[in-house]
């Protein structure tokens, strides 16, 4: 759930992301608000997990590679996130 905020967060911070990452997703967007706190994070991790391609997709993409926020060290951290095996 933490790896799951941390790239939601990052993504929803910075409106340019936020624009790629949703024409990656297909126009859909990760955070749903939902009745409680808890299942909004559900719902977010959940949709992460199905877009997962896409985002990955989305972090090799050239619209991704060519900002400036891309080379940061908080986006790289974002991206190795998506790419772990683990998530």
């Amino acid at each position: 759930m933490e790896k799951d905020k941390s790239i939601t967060k990052y993504l929803y911070n910075r409106t340019i992301f936020l624009n790629t990452m949703i024409k990656y997703t297909e126009g859909k967007e990760i955070v749903r608000p939902a009745v409680t706190r808890f299942a909004t994070n559900s719902i977010s991790l959940q949709f992460v997990v199905m877009k997962k391609i896409n985002l990955k997709r989305m972090f090799l993409g050239p619209e991704w590679m060519a900002t400036k926020h891309s080379k940061t060290l908080e986006c790289i951290e974002v991206v190795a996130l998506v790419f772990n095996d683990g998530f």
